[in-house]
Formats: structure tokens, C-alpha cells, sequence
């Protein structure tokens, strides 16, 4: 009898876990269940139906998976659709190995009932992945066999492969594929020459990138926002920030955008040279130009190390301009603070960072000691500062032997009002004993049996098992 749509959900769900309104779909339980005798188009529908459920989102094994289902099955004009989506789904260098293997596995044949020869868009797309993390020698290997099934290359396949070298400087091996692209009957566009300017300037040689960019008009290609950019950049990080200035406000027939704009910013910040930077963002808003969360966050931590109120000023900016500051904007907002002992200008960031649903982590704790006292500063004020800024912080005091700061932040804690399972499985089991500070495990454990603190059988079976290892 055949797997039908309807039995193929109730599988799935079968082996899930459903404690939400929707059960926990694994792109795991999606792969197995494509190893079973599937009709091909019911696969293909159940793809797409599990693909629209929320929180689900396929990854390159349950892709693969189907993939080797239809060419057993003999289905190979949905293959290349499936295969470019699986390229797409690689998220790390794993990934991408992972897919290029399985490609040639696919081309030889090895595993499959039928051989498939991937299409030139796949080839593209392979390319264009191993680019993005960097692996040329990949690259160099999957364009000879590119060759060997007489897939003939593109602009799309040279510039992909002149972009991945460039952007690691490799500028010698990349000119390789620029004569391989001319021999092909092709001629260098924006793209191949805007690579170059990036591979340049990757070698700090911005003469040779300045080179290219005039080199770009003398040959009839129109230069882009991009082309400005990475020119800019790159004079920026070789210090000749008068010339990328410059360069911005030059009558070139192209409108500078707001990444052209923040890299400058950036660059003056670095500097220290706060009136510039503020100067080019009042001529980015003149412009119309809509500045970002990195444009404000370069300035604020160019003002928290001088003027931490105009910092202040510039996230309310932000916020009048609809842009969500994130934890890089807090961070080094409270730090500021921190140094500048305004604790209850920190404490306030803190609830606000808190309240937006950012959760603090090791930077947050950079001034530890400030945040100490933000945190007591919070208990005494009848307020709750979340758990997990508390866990890292009692750590570090730890961490830092300030046993006794650090077990009076936590008998204040105690009277925040929170679930006692809560406190001792994220700060006791989950923070303490978890980063090995087994002695202060036990004294916060006795604190809390001294306080009259109530745990379920489940929670008190872990904290003994946690005595039991001091033992």
C-alpha cells in the first residue's frame, strides 16, 4: 500500500515531541522518513508542506535525502530544483563540504541507480557557497570537474571564482580565471573588477585597487556603490582617510549610500575624531540618508570613551528613528555608564535591554564590579534583574575569588521573589556547578536551605547529586 501525504504526517508527528501548539519537526525526522518507499510526488508535496510550518526549516541532510530519493526513483527534472536549495541551506564550512561531497557522489554515480550530471546553475551555486566560506581549493577542484562534464562556464562561474580568491587576497590566482574568461568569449563587468578592488585592498595595496577602480571607466564598465565602498574602505584602513572623504564627496554621478557613509563614520570614531563623525552623520541625514544600527553603534562607542551623555543621545535617536538598538548598542552603553559611575544610568539601560528581550552575556560583565552594584542597586529598589545576567555575574565574582560579594548578591536575590527551582537550577546547577566552582555550590546550596527554600523532588534530586560529586 502506498505512503499517502496524510500517513506520511502522521508518521512524523509520531516521532516528534508535541508540547507546543505545533510538534517539534526535526529536519532529522524529515530525513528519515524520506529514506522510506516513498512515491516521489508525495515526497515532494510533504516537502513543501513542512517547509511553511512554523519554525521548521530544512537543512542540507532531509535535502539530500530527497534528493537521493528521486534519482533512485528516476524523477530527475525536480532534482536540480531541490539540489540549488539544498546549496542554499548551508549555514557553515560543514556544510558546504558536506553538499559538494554529495554532488560528486550524485556525478559518479556511486550511490545512486541513475547518474546525474548537475546543471551549470548547480555548478554556479556550488561555487558561490564554497566562495562564501573561503574554500578555494575546493573552488579550483569543482571548476576542473565543471570542465570534465563539458559544463561550459559563464561570467557567473569567473566571477564567482575571481570574488572567492580576491576576498582573500589571493589577487595572483584570481587574475588566472580573468584570462580564462576573456579566452571564453567574455568580458570583465562591475563584478570581476569591483573583486579586484576588494583583493587589493585585502593586501593593503590601495594604490594597485586605486588602479583598478579608474581602469573600470577606461575600459567602459560603470562603477557602483559597491565599487565606492570597498575603495573606501580600503583607503580607510590604510589610515588616508582624507582621500576616502574625498572620494565620498566626489561629483562622480554616484549618490553615496548609507554603507559608504558608515564606513567612514566608523574609521573617525576609531580615530577619535567624534566632531567628523558627527559631522558626516548630520550629511548622511541632509542627503535622506537612513543611518543603521552599525552607523549608531560606532558612534556610541567613539562617545561613551569621551562624552557618555551625547552616547546617551544617540540612542534615543535611534529609537525616534524606529531602529531596534541590539546587544553591541547596550553593551557598550553600560559599559560607559560603568566608568563613569553613573550606576543608575546602567541599571536603567539594564531593564531596558531586559524589557527589548536581549539577554546579557560576557561583555554585558566586562565591569563586573559596576554591575555588581547595578545589580544590588536593582534588588534594593524592588526590581528583578533577570537570571541570567545574575548567573553570569555570581560566576565571575567567582571567577575573580570574590567568594563573599558573591554570595551576598545571591542571599539578596533570594528575595526577588523568584521560584526557588528556578534560582537553584540557573544559578546553582546550570551557572556554578556548571563553570566547576563546586565549593560555592554548596555554600549557595546551604543558603538557600537556611532561608527555608522549597524544591521539587526532581530539582532536590539534582542538587544532591551536585553534593555527591564534592564528596
Amino acid at each position: 500500500m502506498p505512503i499517502t501525504l496524510n500517513c506520511l504526517r502522521t508518521k512524523l508527528a509520531e516521532q516528534s515531541i508535541s508540547k507546543i501548539s505545533y510538534p517539534f519537526y526535526t529536519p532529522s525526522h524529515v530525513s528519515s522518513l524520506f529514506s522510506l518507499n516513498l512515491d516521489p510526488q508525495t515526497a515532494l508535496s510533504f516537502s513543501d508542506w513542512i517547509s511553511r510550518i512554523p519554525n521548521f526549516k530544512h537543512n542540507v541532510t532531509s535535502y539530500a535525502s530527497l534528493v537521493t530519493l528521486l534519482c533512485s526513483q528516476e524523477i530527475p527534472y525536480e532534482v536540480p530544483k531541490i539540489t540549488i536549495l539544498m546549496i542554499k541551506s548551508c549555514n557553515s564550512v560543514r556544510d558546504a563540504l558536506f553538499v559538494v561531497d554529495f554532488c560528486r557522489t550524485m556525478r559518479k554515480g556511486d550511490s545512486f541507480e541513475i547518474k546525474y550530471k548537475l546543471t551549470p546553475k548547480c555548478y554556479n551555486n556550488l561555487l558561490s557557497s564554497l566562495a562564501r566560506f573561503g574554500l578555494v581549493e575546493e573552488m579550483k577542484r569543482l571548476y576542473t570537474e565543471m570542465l570534465e562534464d563539458l559544463v561550459s562556464p559563464d561570467i557567473y562561474t569567473f566571477n564567482t571564482l575571481v570574488n572567492g580568491y580576491c576576498k582573500l587576497g589571493y589577487v595572483v590566482e584570481a587574475k588566472q580565471y580573468v584570462t580564462r574568461l576573456i579566452q571564453a568569449g567574455c568580458d570583465p563587468d562591475y563584478f570581476t573588477y569591483t573583486s579586484f578592488i576588494t583583493g587589493h585592498c585585502r593586501r593593503k595595496e590601495v594604490d594597485a585597487a586605486f588602479k583598478v577602480f579608474k581602469e573600470m571607466t577606461q575600459n567602459g564598465c560603470h562603477r557602483n556603490e559597491v565599487s565606492y565602498t570597498q575603495l573606501i574602505y580600503g583607503l580607510c584602513e590604510a589610515k588616508r582617510i582624507d582621500e576616502a572623504l574625498s572620494l565620498l564627496m566626489s561629483e562622480s554621478g554616484i549618490k553615496p549610500d548609507d554603507c559608504m557613509y558608515t564606513v567612514l563614520i566608523q574609521s573617525f570614531c576609531s580615530g577619535d575624531t567624534l566632531d567628523e563623525a558627527s559631522g558626516l552623520l548630520e550629511h548622511m541625514l541632509e542627503n535622506g540618508l537612513m543611518p543603521n544600527v552599525i552607523t549608531y553603534n560606532a558612534l556610541i562607542k567613539g562617545f561613551c570613551k569621551k562624552n557618555v551623555h551625547k552616547a546617551m543621545g544617540l540612542l534615543s535617536k535611534m529609537l525616534e528613528q524606529n531602529l531596534v538598538p541590539d546587544l553591541i548598542t547596550y553593551n557598550t552603553l553600560i559599559a560607559g555608564q560603568c566608568s563613569s559611575g553613573n550606576l543608575d544610568s546602567a541599571y536603567r539601560l539594564l531593564s531596558l535591554m531586559e524589557e527589548s528581550g536581549l539577554v546579557p552575556n560576557q561583555r554585558t560583565l566586562q565591569k563586573y564590579e559596576e554591575a555588581a552594584k547595578v545589580v544590588e542597586d536593582m534588588i534594593c529598589n524592588g526590581h528583578s534583574p533577570q537570571l541570567e545576567f545574575c548567573k553570569m555575574l555570581i560566576c565571575k565574582l567567582y571567577e575573580e575569588g570574590e567568594k563573599e560579594r558573591a554570595n551576598s548578591v545571591f542571599e539578596k536575590l533570594l528575595r526577588c521573589g523568584y521560584c526557588d527551582d528556578e534560582i537553584a537550577w540557573k544559578i546553582l546547577i546550570d551557572g556554578v556547578l556548571k563553570q566547576g566552582f563546586v565549593e560555592g555550590f554548596c555554600e549557595l546550596f546551604q543558603v538557600m536551605e537556611t532561608s527555608g527554600c522549597k524544591f521539587s523532588s526532581h530539582t532536590r534530586s539534582m542538587l544532591s547529586k551536585g553534593l555527591q560529586g564534592k564528596d
